[in-house]
């Protein structure tokens, strides 16, 4: 018996599974027990042999189901012949609807709810109503057809056993599926807990690592560019001056990839925040430029700034937008050597479009569609995807809009958009 109760509501079997076992094991039970209850009622024959007939369909299915496997076939078996077949014959021949058979109705369409879906569920059910309805109705104006209880006793019996049974049935599923619910809930439950302590432990190494890393190579990166100012002006100490050159050039990489984690770090943790504010495009261009460029620069590309005169200011937070330019101009300058970049805006009536054009290497087809994910290798030809990622962010962030055109060895173009801002500066 442990066994077979093993076989049949094991916890790795599927719920639809365990929910038909414990029906078609009710059902079956329901048979023998109507049959036992029908001939203490003083029922005929037929009536008898109809519950036991039904009985034994439900333990056949239950047998073939568990050993084939093939459980689909099984619901629409039991759905069909003890459902549509079965029981409106029991219907005629136990009563009517002074019988329990009202409960084995709404038993057989709570069965069908749990076992099927889709357009097979309502097509189903939609039978089954009819077809109830329809032996309710005929019984109604045919009493003819219907073999009545001998007595009151009988009746009363009769009900008694149809909601005893049906209830029963219907409450250990819904039991069984409490049972389950609780058990997924607290699976779940787990699950997140560990996944949220392995987001805070790598949000807060993120967190912890870019700032011990971040004070240091700012530090080297102000050493090496007054050790290239000094070593300029002494000719014999050129190599030294372009050595020191070439040191503050990857620390100023190395301290904007920190940035990027640093950014990235805030937007999982929705603490990215902005403050926009009317000011000019031309502005920020100039002072990022500046400021980073000629740091950044380490592979003498020629820079060409194309902002016209008169634009109208944008509602945007200057410096995040300056990290935006930064970022679009380091990735021209690591790919691309002795070239032309070009940065130009353009304005677009309700937006300021900011370029960002290069003619270095450029980016595959195939890694195009890739470039704002993070941590895509792909995206970057083995980078992280930072850089893009945090820009796209912070222009959606500013209502605005970004993207990328590139072809292989003719370069890459970086175009994205800024609201105006409708107060002045």
């Amino acid at each position: 018996m442990k066994r077979l109760m093993q076989m049949l509501f094991n916890k790795d079997l599927n719920l639809r599974v365990r929910v038909f076992n414990v029906l078609a094991l009710v059902g079956g039970t329901l048979g023998i027990i109507a049959a036992f209850s029908g001939a203490l009622a003083g029922l005929d024959l037929p009536n008898i042999l109809v519950n036991l007939a039904a009985s034994a369909v439900a333990a056949v299915l239950l047998w073939y189901s568990s050993y084939s496997g093939r459980y689909q076939l099984c619901y629409m078996i039991t759905i069909v012949v003890v459902f549509l077949l079965f029981f409106p014959i029991l219907f005629f021949t136990s009563g009517g609807y002074y019988s329990g058979m009202a409960a084995y109705f709404v038993f057989a369409m709570v069965f069908t709810a749990f076992m099927l879906d889709g357009k097979k569920l309502y097509i189903t059910m939609g039978l089954e109503i009819a077809v109830y309805c329809a032996t309710c109705l005929l019984g109604y104006y045919k009493p003819e057809l219907i073999i009545p209880f001998d007595d009151e006793w009988s009746i009363m019996l009769d009900n008694i056993i149809g909601f005893l049974v049906a209830g029963i049935a219907l409450s250990i599923v819904m039991l069984l599926l409490l049972r389950m619910y609780k058990g997924h809930q607290q699976l779940l439950e787990e699950r997140n807990a560990a996944l949220e302590e392995l987001d805070r432990m790598k949000t807060q190494f993120l967190g912890d690592i870019s700032h011990e890393l971040k004070t240091p190579i700012t530090a080297m990166s102000g050493y090496a560019q007054l050790l290239q100012k000094g070593l300029k002006e002494l000719p014999v100490q050129q190599a030294l001056a372009a050595q020191a050159q070439q040191i503050a050039s990857e620390a100023e990489n190395l301290t904007l990839k920190i940035g990027r984690v640093l950014d990235m770090t805030a937007i999982e943790e929705d603490r990215f925040q902005i403050v926009r504010k009317p000011c000019y495009v031309d502005e920020i261009i100039h002072g990022a430029i500046a400021a980073r460029f000629s740091v950044l620069n380490k592979n003498d590309s020629r820079l060409e700034v194309r902002v016209p005169s008169g634009l109208p200011p944008v509602l945007a937070d200057d410096a995040a937008v300056a990290r935006v330019i930064l970022n679009l101009l380091s990735n021209a300058a690591r790919h691309t050597k002795a070239g032309n970049i070009i940065v130009f805006a353009q304005d677009m009536k309700d937006f300021i479009s900011i370029t960002v054009q290069d003619d270095g290497e450029g980016i595959d087809a195939t890694r195009l569609p890739y470039v704002f994910e993070r941590y895509h290798t792909v995206a970057q030809g083995g980078g992280t995807g930072l850089g893009l990622f945090v820009c796209k962010h912070i222009v959606e962030k500013h209502g605005g809009q970004i993207h990328v055109e590139s072809e292989p060895n003719k370069g890459t173009k970086a175009v994205f958009t800024l609201p105006v801002s409708t107060t002045p500066c």
